[in-house]
């Protein structure tokens, strides 16, 4: 009985063998006169854009420091003189565009300077939005063959990757 189970084992382990030694086989070999397919090579990029609310003048939180954001108090312990009430200022953006490539960096303070950078054709008269100008941007880069692959996570701050074929 013992010994059926050996030759069976055995007669086992040499099919495995013999199945697994078929399965790899090397690559054919190439055809005499045929060229090798030639690799693709491309390159990439990112658009970085972030966008922010501030209301004008610094860039930090109103009252500087202490506890809470308000004044320290007069010397003495005193309450802080009154200062004069300023006028709300309005929200504006703060806007910053980077192209980044393998050969450098483009930094831009709005989408139609980024599009003066790089070169993009001029806006047509009734195309003055931000958004015409992100189109404009995109567009210019579509026609040099970058093809956008990546929009990040929904967040402004996500990159946006882009890759195109190197010229060969």
């Amino acid at each position: 009985m013992r010994t059926t189970r050996v030759v069976w084992a055995a007669l086992g382990a040499a099919t495995l063998f013999v199945v697994v030694a078929g399965m790899t086989q090397a690559a054919p070999a190439p055809v005499p006169g045929q060229a090798a397919k030639p690799v693709e090579k491309w390159e990439y990029a990112e658009i970085h854009y972030s966008s922010r609310i501030f209301r004008g003048g610094e860039d930090g939180l109103p009252g500087g420091g202490g506890r809470g954001g308000r004044g320290g108090g007069a010397p003495g312990g005193g309450a802080a003189p009154a200062q004069p009430v300023q006028a709300a200022q309005p929200a504006l953006p703060r806007l910053t565009v980077r192209w980044v490539t393998g050969d450098g960096e483009l930094l831009a303070s709005s989408w139609e300077e980024l599009a003066a950078k790089l070169k993009a054709p001029e806006a047509k008269p009734g195309a003055t939005t931000l958004i015409a100008h992100k189109l404009r941007v995109l567009n210019h880069l579509g026609s040099q063959g970058w093809e956008m692959i990546s929009t990040g996570t929904g967040s402004t701050t996500s990159p946006w990757v882009f890759k195109r074929k190197v010229a060969k």
